[in-house]
């Protein structure tokens, strides 16, 4: 105590600010690991493709590779990122869906025609008819068995099996623009989301052997929850799609308060769960074993000078915006919140996420084709 007392102020002062802000040190170390996520990133690369794509990722059946695709596609071993092969696909002026279970890919021309590859191989496997149109939707079931496309002009859906290249079902929707659709496993059911004029948007399920329709709801007027939704502009960005075991549906938009995510029943479509976020919603879905329901969506801007500027001083702003990572578990009739991930991507525009299927690795791939793949470290148990 003596010695404390005969150092001069300002060697007192210096040491007092050392001790805070080793304190603070320890108290942010200590923050950050009892926060931390239970997951640990194994690898990251680039596609290569042109910046700016959209690109999509998915997991092989046997969860050992990672295929990505762009107008290439790329097969990326899972456990060290280590390229096994590449090959064109030629999708400009196209568009594609690579399945979720990552077993074929398939390229639309303005034409009509679709192609489905066969993966790994990369070996052409199915020729198709469709319809002729701009902006045509194309997507997979979640188990890789049906295939679903349509011309947003002409408000066809038509559906085939995957693997003979069977028409199953064509559905003339009467809707001047078909927007977004989506294919339960097994083939029994269709989502669709259409537009009719004047600035009405339909939700609807329909059966696909008897191509009856068992449901329908404006969602231009009501909501996907009980949040309000904004009639036409949102759609466009639009996301959902079926669970794994076809017993819901998820759906994520623009709300008057947010952006809400809502599950439904597609036994009669009501909401068993929904969540209300801030940040827009750039992708959604569930693992393979469909045990969590997994986010990404914006945080909130930050202006990090906002603190340090001199009340009425102008000054630039420097804004820093996060992507957050958040995983779902259904529980009753709500979602609760597991964990959460913040700055994965730093900012950046997620174009596609993938489960392997055992549930325990992640690949995301952004627009502009950077690829991450993440371990986790916690497996939640099947959702109830």
């Amino acid at each position: 105590m003596r010695a404390w007392r005969n150092l001069p102020l300002e060697k007192r002062n210096a040491l007092v600010i050392v001790v805070i802000f080793l304190i603070g040190i320890c108290f942010v170390l200590f923050a950050v690991r009892r926060e931390a996520p239970p997951l640990v990133k194994l690898w990251e690369h680039r596609h290569g493709d042109r910046p700016g794509w959209a690109h999509d990722i998915a997991f092989t059946p046997d969860g050992k590779h990672i295929i990505t695709a762009a107008q290439t596609i790329k097969i990326w071993r899972a456990e060290d990122g280590k390229k096994v092969r590449s090959f064109p696909i030629n999708v400009k002026n196209s568009v594609r869906a690579i399945s979720p279970d990552g077993r074929w890919i398939a390229t639309y021309k303005i034409d009509g025609t679709i192609t489905i590859w066969k993966l790994p191989e990369g070996k052409i496997v199915q020729t198709l008819k469709g319809d002729k149109g701009r902006s045509p939707d194309l997507t997979f079931s979640p188990d890789g068995e049906f295939l679903a496309a349509c011309s947003h002009d002409l408000g066809n859906v038509r559906v085939w099996k995957v693997d003979d290249g069977k028409l199953l079902r064509t559905l003339p929707l009467g809707a001047n623009r078909v927007v977004k659709l989506a294919v339960s496993p097994e083939g029994k059911f269709l989502a669709t989301i259409t537009s009719h004029y004047p600035s009405q948007q339909f939700l609807s399920l329909w059966d696909l052997p008897s191509g009856r329709k068992l449901w329908q709801e404006n969602i231009s007027q009501v909501s996907v929850g009980r949040y309000y939704l904004l009639p036409i502009t949102w759609v466009e960005r639009f996301t959902f799609s079926f669970a794994p075991n076809g017993e819901l549906l998820v759906m994520a938009g623009m709300s008057l308060k947010g952006y809400v995510v809502a599950l439904r029943q597609v036994s009669d479509g009501k909401v068993r769960g929904q969540i209300l976020l801030k940040g827009s919603i750039m992708v959604a879905g569930f693992t393979s074993r469909d045990s969590s329901l997994f986010l990404v969506h914006e945080g909130i801007s930050r202006d990090l000078i906002k603190p340090l500027r001199p009340r009425g001083m102008t000054v630039p702003a420097f804004w820093v915006h996060s992507d957050i990572l958040s995983c779902w578990q259904l529980k009753g009739t709500g979602l609760d919140k597991l964990w959460e991930a913040k700055n994965l991507l730093h900012g950046a525009l997620v174009s596609s996420f993938s489960f392997s299927p055992d549930g325990r690795l992640m690949g995301i791939v952004t627009f502009g084709g950077r690829i991450k793949v993440y371990r986790l470290l916690q497996v939640s148990q099947e959702a109830k």
